[in-house]
C-alpha cells in the first residue's frame, strides 16, 4: 500500500482532483470444493466491470484493488469461504453529481 499512498500524494501534489470511494464486492460464500472456480469467476467479473462499465469509465482517475478470502468460525463449520474484493476508486469530483443505477446481473 506504500506505492498506492505515494501515487495518491503525487496526484495531489500535481493538482489532480479526485474523491476516494471504498467499494466492497462479494459473492455468495462457496463451499471449499467450489472456491477456486468461484474465485476465478469473481475476478473475471471484476475485470469485466472495470473495463466495460461505460457509465463509470469517464469518471475514473485510478483504482487499487485488493482481493481477499476469509473464513469465519461459522463459515468454517459449514465448509465455506468468503471471497471478496476491496476497491479504492479514485473518481473525478463531478461523479458525485451523477446518479447511476446499478442493475444486478444474474
Amino acid at each position: 500500500y506504500t506505492r498506492t499512498y505515494t501515487a495518491i500524494e503525487k496526484m495531489r501534489n500535481d493538482g489532480i482532483e479526485f474523491i476516494g470511494y471504498h467499494l466492497t464486492l462479494t459473492i455468495k460464500n462457496p463451499e471449499i470444493k467450489n472456491l477456486e472456480a468461484e474465485y476465478i469467476l469473481m475476478n473475471k467479473a471484476f475485470d469485466n466491470f472495470m473495463r466495460n462499465y461505460k457509465e463509470l469509465k469517464p469518471y475514473i482517475v485510478g483504482y487499487q484493488a485488493s482481493k481477499e478470502v476469509e473464513q469465519s468460525k461459522e463459515a468454517k463449520e459449514r465448509k465455506e469461504f468468503h471471497p471478496h474484493i476491496h476497491v479504492l476508486l479514485l473518481l473525478k469530483p463531478s461523479f458525485s453529481a451523477v446518479f447511476i443505477i446499478f442493475e444486478q446481473c444474474s
